[in-house]
């Protein structure tokens, strides 16, 4: 069974990678990156800015899983990345569940926008809602 480790552009998520490294290095680890745009959210013809910001979003997202497969490299697991679209709870829980995840590792400053910085941290969600245990790396 997989642990599924939610990253961000964020040093700490890089801590969370470590983490799940050190300690579930013999299992199977998902890297999943949420993505704030669906391509489908918008219209043909929306603009140019869009196909910018979705270029833009998409090169980051090669980024962050280039930086986070690099620290595992070195241990003997299988790694698989996976991109989200939607509320990170709600889809960090649906993959646990459709991927028989058995551990979630998170950043405690795991973050998706500004929107969650309104509402209660993407880690206590996760703690309070998901279906299997959650570590938050501080």
């Amino acid at each position: 069974m997989p642990t599924l480790v939610p990253i961000d552009d964020s040093e700490s998520a890089l801590e969370s990678v470590r983490y799940a490294t050190e300690r579930f290095g013999d299992q199977d680890i998902t890297l999943v990156t949420i993505s704030s745009m669906s391509v489908g959210s918008y219209t043909e013809g929306s603009g140019y800015a869009c196909d910018q910001i979705l270029e833009r979003q998409n090169e980051t997202m090669e980024m962050i899983f280039a930086n986070a497969v690099e620290l595992i490299s070195s241990s003997d697991c299988n790694v698989e990345t996976k991109v989200v679209t939607g509320r990170p709870v709600r889809e960090i829980i649906a993959l646990a569940e459709s991927t028989d995840t058995d551990h979630i590792v998170v950043s405690e400053n795991f973050k998706s926008g500004l929107l969650e910085i309104l509402f209660r941290s993407i880690a206590e969600q996760l703690v309070r809602q998901a279906p299997v245990p959650v570590t938050v790396v501080h």
